[in-house]
């Protein structure tokens, strides 16, 4: 064969494989394939992938959500199950009212000390925060419950410390709610009322549950160590999260499914990609949250931070003080106290429920301002039938005759309706406010601000024989004062799409 004839062939079987071979405007872009892959840097986050926001009127669903708010039923459940018992149980055991309000209050700060690492590890995932959280909070119940058989009050605050690191889910459920990847803006505000509404459910159903089987179960002696009427508390929600363990292991799934590394080829990028003039972006931090934002955005979230830290302060604080107070002023028992604590908050149900309905036609400032009538009613009730911090003190709280039950109750109606609305818009509207893509950093800040509440409220609620009870509902007054204040500069600036 000649030279000319070989290379004729040569030419025309380049020219068949080149047939074959794909259009080059199908082959994916070395931009797209380098956006794609996700880093391998043990810094990066799990999330790098982040699907577009859904629509408008999205909710996730049912089995999800229901989980999600199961979930923060049983958080506040547990948080608020040992207010009615945890005084006496430390007495009996050697320690301080005060020692009780500490027990109560470290496990936010424990969660609180979790928030960050888990919130860069697990930006957009739930379900092992989760489990880690079931799991979490059964040890620490069991350790509390031991308590009793190990003669110490300090098992008691060990105990809490180790259930603390499972609240760190309180951000999750928090977070769910606000994701872009998960719930439209308009059912955001909806959603947080539902939060809302599960969130009073535990704090009901908590204290009414332990002051029930302080009276139904027997008391706790030198027989009874193990299963008595401080313990038993303890053991019920050791075997609750067990069973909520199951549930979310076999139900609840991520809605952002990531796609590892092995499995990313080529042929399942899209076939042209647009050209690319920048880096990608990278993770959101609080540096550039802080520069990007305006100063508006900036006063918003410092007001709603302000907020988060000021409605646990107050309620946990009243929670904490009603067992102590109840014993001082009408000699309530322990089974007593949690019934009221328990009648308050149901008694708000039913209007936190309506804000479900509601949110899609009220606007979230309307909601905001609201929450702060009520409660500013509740705590000036109960400033005004103190009198004075002389008429107030704790060796004469037995005598104050223009304090009587229906005054009192009717103040803590008011402060568990007005602050409990308060926790509805303040991570919902912040989420309008602030792009999409903090939505993680808000929700972290937020969690921040609850936690710092919580644990001071705890506290603050347990000093009545150190400062007095005028004293502990002046500071009550005097940060929502402030609170007030930032709302009235932000007012205009808070007028954000319903729902």
């Amino acid at each position: 064969m000649s030279t000319k004839t070989q290379t004729a062939s040569a030419m025309g079987d380049a020219k068949t494989r080149d047939d074959e071979l794909p259009p080059i405007s199908t082959l994916p872009d070395l931009a797209a394939v380098e956006l794609a892959v996700r880093s391998t840097s043990p810094r990066a986050s799990v999330a790098a992938l982040v699907p577009v926001a859904v629509d408008a009127d999205h909710v996730p669903p049912f089995s999800q959500s229901a989980v999600v708010l199961l979930l923060n039923f049983l958080l506040n459940m547990t948080f608020f199950i040992i207010v009615p018992t945890s005084a006496a149980y430390a007495n009996q055991l050697g320690a301080s009212t005060w020692f009780s309000g500490l027990t109560i209050g470290i496990s936010t700060l424990i969660a609180g000390l979790f928030l960050v690492p888990f919130s860069k590890r697990y930006n957009r995932v739930y379900r092992f925060p989760m489990l880690f959280s079931s799991a979490c909070i059964l040890v620490g119940e069991v350790v509390y419950a031991l308590a009793g058989a190990a003669d110490t009050a300090w098992l008691m605050f060990v105990g809490r410390v180790i259930l603390g690191a499972g609240f760190v889910s309180w951000m999750y459920v928090k977070k769910y709610m606000t994701d872009a990847a998960v719930v439209g803006t308009h059912k955001r505000t909806m959603m947080a009322a539902c939060l809302v509404t599960t969130q009073v459910g535990g704090m009901a159903v908590g204290p009414f549950i332990g002051g029930l089987l302080s009276k139904q179960v027997r008391p706790m002696d030198d027989e009874h160590r193990i299963w008595n009427g401080f313990t038993a508390s303890g053991w019920l929600m050791a075997g609750i999260f067990g069973g909520f363990f199951a549930l979310t292991w076999f139900v609840f799934v991520d809605p952002v499914q990531l796609v590892p590394n092995s499995q990313l080829e080529l042929g399942a990028l899209p076939a042209t990609q647009p050209k690319m003039t920048a880096d990608a972006p990278s993770e959101p931090t609080l540096r550039s949250m802080v520069r990007e934002l305006n100063g508006a955005q900036k006063f918003s979230v410092l007001t709603m931070c302000w907020f988060s830290m000021v409605n646990f302060l107050v309620l946990g604080a009243w929670e904490a003080n009603i067992p102590v107070f109840g014993q001082l002023r009408f000699g309530w028992s322990e089974y007593n106290a949690g019934n009221v604590i328990a009648l308050g908050g149901l008694a708000t149900m039913p209007i936190l429920f309506a804000l479900v309905f509601a949110a899609r036609h009220v606007q979230d400032r309307l909601i905001l301002a609201a929450g702060l009538l009520f409660g500013l009613l509740g705590l000036s009730l109960h400033m005004g039938s103190l009198e004075s911090p002389a008429h107030s003190a704790v060796a004469r709280l037995g005598m104050l005759h223009s304090l009587n039950f229906g005054s009192f109750f009717t103040s803590w109606f008011l402060v568990a309706l007005g602050y409990n609305m308060l926790t509805t818009v303040t991570l919902s509207l912040l989420s309008k406010q602030v792009p999409a893509k903090y939505n993680g950093l808000t929700s972290t800040v937020i969690q921040l601000s609850n936690y710092s509440g919580r644990i001071s409220g705890a506290l603050w609620g347990s000093t009545i024989y150190q400062v007095g009870q005028f004293s502990i509902v002046s500071l009550e007054l005097a940060v929502t004062l402030i609170g007030t204040f930032l709302i009235g500069f932000m007012w205009r600036k808070m007028d954000v799409q319903r729902g």
